[in-house]
C-alpha cells in the first residue's frame, strides 16, 4: 500500500483521461467509508455553490458547486482546492504560520498559547509544504461561524496573542479554506512537530476520525463569558440596532424604503421587545402619521388607508420562531402547501423524484411568487391640470392563477430537493412537460438575470390542513382516504388540468 506522499508524488494512471469516483479511489487506496468519513469531518460543514482553487498565478474562485470528483482530485494532488465555511461550524480552526528564518522554537510558543485558551486534543496537520500547521478542535454542536470568530479572538486578545494573517489566523470567516490531505498536507507528530509520511490516506483518515469523535471539546467561552458582555452578537445586530434607533428618533430617511422600514420596526417590536401583532400594528400606524416626514407616497397622496393595509400584511406575516436575522427573508411565515396540493402532485406522476421536484418547486414559487397587474393609464383634465388615473385591466382567477409568474435561477434550482445538481433544467424540462409550469422569459447568457416561469397550478390556500415535506403528505393522505383526500379519477377539478399532461385517465396512486 503507497503512503500518502508517495500518492502525491507518483505520476496518476489517470491523466488526460476519463475515469469513475471508484477508480479514483482504488488510486488512492480508500473505499466508501473512508470517503464518508472524510465528508463527514470536512466537507459537511461547508457551502457548497463555489469554492478556490490554486493555480499559477495564484488563488482564484469559481462559482460552481464542487462534486466528490473534485475533492478525489484533490486528495490526488491532480489539483489543490478549498472550500467556504457554511454558517454552521462544529470545529475551531486555528492556522499557525511557519516562516523559512523561524525556528521551532517560535512555533512551540504560539502552539503553547493556544492551549493555554482552547484546552483539548486538537487534530494536528500539515497544510502545505510551507509548514504551516493546523490545529482543528471539534465541537460538540454547530455553532454560528461569526460567534466562534469573536469569541476565539477575544480570548486570545486576552491572553496577549497576537491574532492576525501570518502568525495566528482563526480560520472561521466567510474565506476560502483548504482542504486537508491534499498535495504537501499530511499529520503531523504533536510532540517532534515533524510531518507523518509514511501514513497511507486510509490510515490518516482513521487518526483523524478518532480524533473527531472522542476528543470532542468543550465551548471555551461560552463558560468564560463576562458579566458585561455576556451575548456575542453576529456584526449585523450593531447595524440593525443603528437603523431602528435612528428610524424612531427622525422617521424615514431618503436611504431606506417605507417597505422595508416597516418590516425592520415590525421585527424589533414583535421578536426583540414582545409587542403583540395588534399592538405593534397600532403603534406602526401612530408612527408613520407623525414621521413620515413627506417620504411616503401614500400618505402624501391622502391614501392612508392603503398604508394601513400594508402595515397589517407586514406585521402579520413577522413569525418570532423563524427569525433567524433581524429583518432577513426568514422572519417571515413560510407558506406551505396544503395536502390537497399534495394530491393534485401524485396526479401527475408516479416518478417519487420528480413529485419531490414539483413539491420543492411549488413551495419556493408560494413564497416568491409576483402578480402581475396590467394597468392602464388615461389622462383626465380638471380645471387646467392633468391627472392620471390608473384602473386594473385583469381580474384574478380564483383556484387557477394565470397571472402568477416566478423568477428562478439555475442557483436556485441545484438547491431544491429532488433536482437534479448538475444540470436541474433536465428536471425542470420534466416539469414543463407536465404543464406544471411555463417559460415566460428566458435569462440571457451575458447577465445573471434569472429565467420568469408562469406557474400553472391550482394552489388550495384555504386547505387548512398543511404539510412541511412531501413525505408528510403522503402520509396524511394514506390516513385521510375517506375525508375527501382520496386521488380518484372523477375529481372535476382535475380534469383540464390532467389532460394537459398526459397522465392516466384512472388518475395517480400513492406508492406503498
Amino acid at each position: 500500500m503507497r503512503s500518502l506522499i508517495q500518492t502525491h508524488t507518483l505520476a496518476s494512471p489517470f491523466d488526460g483521461k476519463r475515469r469513475t469516483g471508484q477508480q479514483e479511489m482504488e488510486w488512492l487506496g480508500i473505499d466508501n467509508c473512508d470517503y464518508e468519513r472524510y465528508e463527514e469531518m470536512f466537507l459537511r460543514p461547508r457551502e457548497r455553490h463555489h469554492y478556490i482553487q490554486k493555480t499559477p498565478s495564484g488563488w482564484i474562485e469559481i462559482k460552481h458547486p464542487w462534486n466528490k470528483s473534485l475533492v478525489l482530485k484533490h486528495l490526488t494532488a491532480e489539483r489543490t482546492i478549498g472550500l467556504f465555511p457554511a454558517h454552521q461550524l462544529d470545529y475551531i480552526m486555528v492556522d499557525i504560520d511557519r516562516h523559512n528564518n523561524e525556528d521551532e522554537t517560535t512555533l512551540r510558543s504560539r502552539m503553547k498559547g493556544v492551549a493555554e485558551v482552547i484546552e483539548g486534543d486538537p487534530l494536528v496537520y500539515q497544510s502545505s509544504f510551507s509548514g504551516g500547521i493546523r490545529l482543528c478542535f471539534f465541537l460538540p454542536q454547530p455553532l454560528d461561524r461569526c460567534i466562534l470568530s469573536k469569541g476565539c479572538r477575544r480570548l486570545f486578545q486576552q491572553k496577549n496573542l497576537i491574532v492576525k494573517p501570518g502568525s495566528v489566523e482563526i480560520l472561521a470567516e466567510r474565506k476560502g479554506d483548504r482542504l486537508p490531505f491534499g498535495e504537501g498536507s499530511y499529520l503531523v507528530d504533536p510532540f517532534a512537530l515533524e510531518p507523518i509520511y509514511h501514513l497511507t490516506l486510509r490510515d490518516t483518515i482513521s487518526e483523524a476520525y478518532k480524533i473527531f469523535l472522542y476528543q470532542k471539546i468543550d465551548i471555551p467561552f461560552g463558560l468564560q463569558t463576562s458579566d458585561r458582555d455576556p451575548v456575542i452578537y453576529p456584526p449585523r445586530e450593531s447595524v440593525f440596532d443603528l437603523i431602528v434607533t435612528q428610524l424612531y428618533e427622525e422617521g424615514l430617511h431618503p436611504d431606506i424604503t417605507t417597505n422595508e422600514a416597516l418590516l425592520k420596526l415590525s421585527w424589533d417590536l414583535i421578536v426583540r421587545k414582545g409587542y403583540s401583532k395588534e399592538e405593534a400594528e397600532h403603534f406602526l400606524v401612530s408612527w408613520i402619521r407623525q414621521k413620515h416626514n413627506g417620504l411616503s407616497n401614500r400618505v402624501n397622496s391622502g391614501k392612508m388607508h392603503n398604508i394601513i393595509a400594508q402595515i397589517r400584511r407586514i406585521v402579520q406575516r413577522v413569525n418570532p420562531g423563524l427569525a433567524k436575522y433581524p429583518v432577513s427573508r426568514y422572519a417571515l411565515r413560510k407558506k406551505k402547501l396544503s395536502l390537497n396540493d399534495v394530491r393534485k402532485i401524485v396526479v401527475l406522476t408516479n416518478d417519487p423524484k420528480l413529485r419531490l421536484a414539483i413539491f420543492s418547486l411549488l413551495e419556493y414559487c408560494l413564497n416568491f411568487r409576483k402578480n402581475l397587474h396590467k394597468r392602464r393609464s388615461e389622462k383626465t383634465k380638471i380645471g387646467n391640470k392633468h391627472y392620471v388615473s390608473e384602473r386594473r385591466d385583469v381580474t384574478y382567477r380564483s383556484g387557477f392563477q394565470k397571472n402568477f409568474h416566478c423568477d428562478i435561477s439555475k442557483k436556485t434550482l441545484q438547491h431544491l430537493p429532488g433536482f437534479d445538481k448538475a444540470n436541474p433544467q433536465i428536471t425542470m424540462q420534466k416539469i414543463e412537460e407536465l404543464a406544471v409550469v411555463s417559460l415566460k422569459r428566458q435569462a440571457h447568457p451575458r447577465s445573471h438575470h434569472c429565467r420568469q416561469y408562469w406557474i400553472h397550478f391550482p394552489f388550495d390556500e384555504e386547505d387548512p390542513i398543511k404539510v412541511v415535506s412531501l413525505d408528510e403528505g403522503l402520509a396524511k393522505l394514506k390516513e385521510n382516504r375517506g375525508n375527501g383526500y382520496e386521488v380518484q379519477s372523477h375529481d372535476p377539478k382535475l380534469v383540464g388540468f390532467c389532460s394537459k399532461t398526459g397522465a392516466a385517465e384512472k388518475g395517480g396512486r400513492i406508492d406503498e
